[in-house]
């Protein structure tokens, strides 16, 4: 299963925003996310890819109980210290 949230001018990701969705594959590129909430993913269990690119991160979130299968995260094209 795929959602793909590109171009949506998303800012934040909070706590839990996926909540009872079953998602291998998540596109979240080409927004103007700043700050990302460290239980943010913690909902979907089977994600295999986050894609996370082109967005306005500065610093990376803790995966705390998520992310288990993840196989692959795209953070290219932000702004990582």
């Amino acid at each position: 299963n795929k959602l793909i949230l590109t171009n949506k001018n998303i800012k934040s990701i909070w706590n839990f925003t996926f909540r009872n969705m079953s998602i291998e594959i998540l596109d979240l590129s080409m927004n103007n996310i700043e700050f990302i909430e460290s239980k943010a993913f913690d909902e979907i269990k089977e994600i295999k890819s986050l894609i996370l690119k082109s967005n306005n991160l500065k610093k990376l979130f803790e995966f705390e109980d998520c992310c288990i299968k993840l196989q692959n995260l795209d953070l290219s094209s932000n702004e990582l210290y």
